[in-house]
């Protein structure tokens, strides 16, 4: 679903920065997708901590991580200071994959 997300973000700058960058007024429509696409990231990982996938913690506050990771990277990326071959050496895709194995309960 990160991975997913991070695409689409790649893929439509502008959709993206629409829904998840400032806003010079508020939006019913942009703050509920916003919200809709945080609350299905709080509800994956609560399922994946109850099987047992990820270690335990704070479900909001790792899909925070998550949104916070992804947005940061998409943005960096878009702006030419994050790619597999340059700064950091890693793209968004590579830092989803890096939380991913840190969140893994062995």
């Amino acid at each position: 679903m990160a991975h997913e997300h991070v695409h689409w973000g790649l893929s439509y700058p502008n959709r993206f920065g629409s829904i998840f960058g400032r806003w010079e007024r508020y939006d019913e429509d942009l703050a509920h997708t916003a919200n809709k696409t945080l609350r299905l990231f709080i509800e994956s990982i609560a399922v994946l901590r109850r099987s047992g996938a990820i270690k335990p913690g704070d479900d909001e506050r790792t899909a925070a991580m998550f949104m916070a990771l992804m947005h940061g990277s998409i943005g960096m990326a878009l702006s030419g200071h994050r790619s597999e071959d340059g700064k950091g050496q890693s793209d968004p895709q590579g830092l989803i994959d890096d939380l991913i194995e840190m969140l893994q309960s062995n």
